[in-house]
């Protein structure tokens, strides 16, 4: 179910939502994670998105930028995954590290093809 091209690896999509890395894991500033969505004709997902993904089964191991927030989301609990949390946890919205991206598109899988 995922999609690997040269440069980036993009998940399912949930909801419209999907993950998607560039370069390898956490690469991206927010700037970059925005222009990423954009060329993939999607927006950055926002949290509301997500949490509704995440509410169709949407779950991963790996932090990525949402509007305003990084977060990951969890179903079953992990001790390497978010503190062993499960729900959509948030990092600091203030951060300048580098993630992964969550990205939305309403128009399902139209663009990978």
């Amino acid at each position: 179910c995922c999609y690997f091209w040269k440069e980036f690896n993009v998940s399912c999509r949930y909801g419209g939502v999907f993950h998607v890395e560039k370069n390898g894991r956490y690469s991206l500033t927010r700037s970059e994670a925005v222009e990423l969505c954009r060329a993939l004709n999607s927006t950055l997902s926002t949290l509301e998105q997500l949490k509704k993904a995440h509410e169709l089964g949407f779950e991963t191991c790996r932090y990525g930028f949402v509007v305003g927030n990084i977060v990951i989301p969890r179903i079953n609990p992990y001790h390497l995954c978010a503190a062993n949390h499960t729900g959509v946890y948030k990092l600091s919205a203030n951060t300048t590290g580098r993630y992964d991206a969550y990205c939305y598109n309403a128009t399902g899988m139209s663009m990978l093809l």
